[in-house]
């Protein structure tokens, strides 16, 4: 975790800062978007190191308003079990 922290801070970071409509949804309210964040990265840390996987999951909260309903949080869980099963890391 230690190691993808700054990875993930620094993806999160650049893809906000390359987009513009992630850029305005940022300044006009950076608590949501850094909440946003925080929950992929709870959910589905291994993918929050993709700047494509980051972008498109924050495009597509910021047009619902920043909220995240529990079939996109099950979605971000599910697929994280799926990459860490494909690694060997998981469980079944």
């Amino acid at each position: 975790k230690i190691v993808d922290d700054p990875k993930a801070h620094d993806t999160f970071h650049s893809v906000v800062q390359d987009d513009p409509m992630l850029r305005d949804a940022y300044a006009a309210n950076p608590a949501v978007m850094e909440d946003t964040f925080k929950a992929m990265r709870k959910f589905g840390p291994s993918m929050a190191t993709s700047p494509a996987v980051v972008r498109s999951f924050l495009r597509q909260s910021t047009m619902a308003g920043g909220n995240m309903d529990f079939a996109t949080i099950r979605l971000l869980a599910e697929t994280e079990k799926f990459v860490q099963n494909g690694r060997g890391r998981g469980t079944t």
